[in-house]
């Protein structure tokens, strides 16, 4: 069964479905919204350029996650318009952490990033995005960084990065 999610794109109807056994690696990012819910968009189709003012978090299950996370976040009145997912390899195509997709601008802002971070956190979300997992973003104010993070581990979120102005931080290890 399919259904029109928040965002008006089709969405397949997941109540119905047995995840324990669910194969990732073909999973279609449609699948990740139950009827019902309300859930944030999936695979922005715009070039984030600058992640300020974000944390960002790698779930492991999106079928089970993502919905858990969005009403724990939605509990704490964090609006679910600040909240995007990136899911599979449609998430990678979309996140472009090389900018080749995007154009000029992108490739100059990716190759920029990848010498500011120091780390090589945009290849570490893509070989996530590619096994299967779904990264989230939340728009968050400075003041509820630390509390926001707190829900995102709370439910199984890993990897967590906040990006502030300029700036940003670790806020849980490196899982690989």
């Amino acid at each position: 069964m399919w259904v029109v999610a928040r965002t008006g794109h089709r969405q397949k109807d997941t109540d119905d479905m047995d995840t324990d056994d669910m194969d990732t690696d073909d999973m279609d990012t449609d699948d990740i919204e139950p009827a019902g819910h309300e859930m944030p968009i999936t695979n922005p189709p715009q070039f984030r350029a600058d992640p300020g003012g974000h944390v960002y978090a790698v779930f492991d299950e999106p079928t089970r996650d993502i919905p858990a996370i969005t009403a724990g976040l939605l509990a704490a009145k964090i609006p679910l318009d600040g909240m995007h997912v990136y899911c599979c390899s449609e998430g990678v195509d979309a996140l472009d952490p090389s900018g080749k997709g995007h154009g000029l601008r992108a490739r100059i802002t990716r190759m920029a990033q990848s010498v500011a971070y120091d780390d090589d956190n945009l290849a570490d979300i893509e070989t996530e995005l590619e096994a299967g997992h779904a990264l989230l973003g939340v728009a968050v104010d400075e003041d509820r960084v630390t509390e926001v993070a707190a829900i995102i581990r709370r439910l199984g979120g890993h990897d967590l990065v906040h990006y502030g102005k300029h700036t940003w931080r670790r806020l849980s290890p490196k899982r690989r």
